[in-house]
């Protein structure tokens, strides 16, 4: 799918606007997690870092090509090694867990906390959180 600059920047707007819905929910600490805003919280920051990475991909294309699918760990990998590189490097400077360990295990979050009724999940909502801004603050620099 092909893409103009002004839907690269309405899905960044879109990706801001999911970050925005997970920031108010961790400001209400604890007591919102307890009452059950965890699977929120997870489900549109992990949908917040997915659209930072395609916008940020579909950018680094000359096709200003989207990328489909929603696995972080997969659209993570295919931006450009420097790309990559600069993140972790923000990313480490905000946290101790690995960004590789926190894409891997957090992948699918998108997906499978919409559904952890189903089955177990786990996951790191706050390291999530740091890493959206991180891309939020890349992409504002595109």
């Amino acid at each position: 799918m092909n893409l103009s600059v002004l839907q690269l920047k309405e899905c960044v707007s879109n990706a801001n606007s999911f970050l925005r819905v997970a920031e108010s929910i961790e400001k209400d600490g604890l007591s919102a997690l307890v009452m059950g805003s965890l699977n929120p919280l997870v489900v549109n920051v992990a949908f917040s870092i997915e659209l930072y990475l395609k916008s940020i991909k579909a950018h680094e294309s000359t096709t200003c090509e989207y990328p489909t699918g929603h696995k972080l760990d997969e659209l993570f990998k295919i931006l450009k090694p420097s790309t990559q590189q600069q993140i972790k490097t923000s990313f480490a400077r905000r946290s101790e867990v690995p960004l590789d360990d926190l894409l891997s295990e957090a992948s699918n979050s998108f997906v499978e906390w919409r559904y952890s009724h189903e089955k177990s999940v786990d996951a790191h909502p706050f390291e999530l959180i740091k890493f959206a801004q991180i891309l939020r603050d890349y992409t504002e620099k595109l």
